[in-house]
């Protein structure tokens, strides 16, 4: 089994694996919506950071327009490679 991540050994993603196999599908569907909401916060807090003169109305914007271009450039990159 290949990491997801280098910085996670497989062992703990064994664990991990084994954990997530015992939750209910609705554990499963909160977790995630947790994970969605933590990434979201932490995307807020860190716009707030980069750009402190911004007015409050244009961060809720900012946090889904930087993750989807930074997606969107990563996926050319990944095309111009191939």
């Amino acid at each position: 089994m290949k990491p997801l991540s280098p910085d996670t050994s497989q062992q703990a993603q064994r664990k991990q694996y084994e954990m997530m196999s015992q939750l209910s599908p609705t554990q499963r569907l909160k977790l995630a919506f947790d994970l969605t909401e933590s990434t979201r916060k932490l995307v807020i807090a860190d716009l707030r950071h980069r750009y402190p003169e911004a007015d409050e109305a244009s961060i809720p914007r900012e946090s889904v327009i930087v993750p989807m271009a930074s997606t969107l450039a990563q996926r050319n990159t990944e095309l111009e490679v191939e």
